[in-house]
């Protein structure tokens, strides 16, 4: 456990820690008063843990959407296997030309 210091205001110890600014629970529990200092630390630190997340969320959300996007997209479904899309143009071409050259010699006869 780290030690703690005494207030210079109460002269009570202070439940904050010398590095990082976190509160001692132990402390705490024991009933030593918290500065109000000390809550705004931590409740800055918490704001800027929660914004630092929420931005991070964001960005992935964004990278999924991209990502949803580019995958649904028929245009770049084609541009990524063109070989295949112009085998599939190409049969369904061939199926309506056979199709359509025995319809015409059936209405010749």
């Amino acid at each position: 456990m780290r030690q703690v210091g005494v207030s210079p205001r109460c002269g009570c110890a202070s439940p904050v820690s010398r590095q990082g600014n976190t509160v001692n629970l132990e402390l705490y529990e024991r009933g030593v008063p918290i500065r109000a200092a000390t809550v705004s630390v931590e409740l800055a630190l918490a704001e800027t843990e929660l914004e630092r997340t929420r931005e991070e969320v964001v960005r992935s959300v964004l990278a999924l959407r991209r990502a949803m996007a580019r995958r649904t997209d028929w245009r770049e479904w084609v541009g990524r296997h063109a070989l295949f899309s112009l085998g599939v143009v190409f049969a369904i071409g061939a199926i309506g030309g056979l199709n359509s050259g025995r319809h015409r010699s059936k209405k010749l006869r």
